[in-house]
C-alpha cells in the first residue's frame, strides 16, 4: 500500500493521505491524494520520487557522478529537513501500523 505523510520539523505526524495500491508511483499518489490540494508545495520537501512536481527535492547526480559544491550543500540541507518524516515512517513500519 502507498500513502503520503506530513510532519513538522520535530517529527510530529500532522496528516496522512488516503491509501493507494502498492504499485502506484509516489508522484501519482501525491497528485491524487487530498494532501496535494492542502499543502503549500513551495514548503513541501520530497525525495527523487517527486521529480516533475513543484515539491522541493534533492538535485540528481549527473551521469559523470559529480555535483558542484553548492548543489551538494543544498542536498545536505534537504536531507536534514527530510529526516523527521523518515523517522516517522520508520516508527510506523516498526510498530506494524502500516501493515494492518
Amino acid at each position: 500500500m502507498r500513502l503520503q505523510l506530513t510532519t513538522d520539523l520535530r517529527g510530529n505526524l500532522l496528516a496522512c493521505s488516503e491509501i493507494f495500491p502498492g504499485a502506484t508511483h509516489d508522484l501519482t499518489v501525491f497528485r491524487n491524494s487530498s494532501l496535494h490540494e492542502t499543502l503549500n508545495h513551495a514548503n513541501t520537501i520530497g525525495d527523487l520520487g517527486y521529480l516533475g512536481s513543484t515539491v522541493t527535492q534533492p538535485n540528481k547526480t549527473p551521469k559523470n557522478g559529480k555535483i558542484d559544491l553548492a548543489r551538494e550543500k543544498t542536498n545536505t540541507t534537504i536531507v536534514f529537513l527530510r529526516y523527521p518524516i523518515e523517522r516517522v515512517i520508520a516508527h510506523l513500519k516498526n510498530w506494524n501500523i502500516l501493515s494492518s
